[in-house]
């Protein structure tokens, strides 16, 4: 028998020995995520920085694809940007240190610009997405998600860093698909590119 009480579930069961027990679990995943988020927003500036330094990670997962940090805190450090947590200096340029640690400044899955132009994207912070273009150069959307397309998108609008795009797609990748929503998402709006080439 499940009964629901606003954002949370209670399931409840009887045990082997005729009592009624339960749990209770969110109705979904992502609300305690973004529950989680909200709580780190609520720290001091400091103690922000303090808890995504220690969990905020650069490196490749099983699947071969720069991840920003494990599974377990990907999602509420998304939400976190997207409430305002990217406004806190020190944990702004904690990004950037991560950025610091690639010499290549291609937008693809292999480097750490996708994931974290998907939390700067989520942030809508001008400033800063502006600041995040003027270190990348070129796209490659071989291997990219959907999501961190649309940020790059997204990035495309607001930044006129970026003069020559060149977007390579490799023969074994997604659809094409994929390039033509791309491409329909800055057409018009990105008016200062001189020359846009898909390989």
């Amino acid at each position: 028998e499940d009964d629901h009480f606003g954002l949370m579930n209670c399931i409840s069961y009887r045990s082997a020995f005729g009592g009624v027990t339960g749990s209770y679990h969110f109705l979904h995943k992502l609300v305690q995520e973004f529950l989680a988020a909200c709580a780190v927003k609520q720290l001091p500036a400091e103690k922000q920085r303090k808890f995504w330094k220690e969990r905020l990670i650069l490196g490749y997962n099983k699947q071969g694809d720069f991840v920003l940090s494990d599974s377990n805190y990907e999602m509420p450090f998304l939400f976190f940007c997207g409430i305002g947590g990217l406004e806190n200096n020190a944990v702004r340029d904690l990004l950037f240190e991560l950025l610091a640690f690639t010499n290549n400044h291609m937008f693809a899955a292999w480097t750490p610009f996708p994931v974290i132009a998907t939390a700067v994207a989520e942030s809508r912070n001008e400033e800063l997405c502006q600041r995040f273009m003027e270190c990348c150069s070129r796209v490659d959307i071989y291997g990219l998600s959907s999501h961190q397309l649309n940020s790059f998108a997204y990035l495309m609008t607001i930044s006129r860093h970026i003069k020559r795009l060149t977007v390579r797609n490799s023969s074994y990748s997604t659809d094409a698909n994929q390039i033509d929503s791309f491409i329909q998402q800055i057409s018009g709006k990105v008016t200062y590119l001189e020359e846009v080439t898909i390989e």
